[in-house]
């Protein structure tokens, strides 16, 4: 179920035109970290069907986010991607207020 704030849904911006819902964010992880893991490799191999890319060819894929039902491959750093999030939720809780 997404949530709205005044009739705006919050998107997180992950790069080649390609938005999310911020509610169906689950994690986002650097893909060092997922490359390390062996468990979480095994889980996006499995997936691949719902594996979605979110950079253009010729950029570099820095992190991987996982939502409710797909999982996108972004140009962006997971730090950005976390920044920006975290922007957004400051915004939503001040606009409650």
């Amino acid at each position: 179920m997404k949530k709205e704030l005044g009739g705006i849904f919050l998107l997180l911006h992950i790069g080649a035109d390609k938005s999310i819902s911020q509610d169906e964010i689950v994690i986002i992880m650097d893909l060092r970290a997922v490359n390390k893991s062996a468990i979480t490799r095994e889980f996006i191999e499995n997936s691949k069907s719902n594996v979605m890319l979110a950079t253009s060819q010729e950029q570099e894929v820095k992190s991987v986010i996982i939502t409710e039902g797909k999982i996108y491959l972004s140009a962006i750093s997971s730090i950005t991607l976390k920044k920006r999030l975290t922007n957004m939720q400051t915004i939503n809780e001040m606009a409650i207020r």
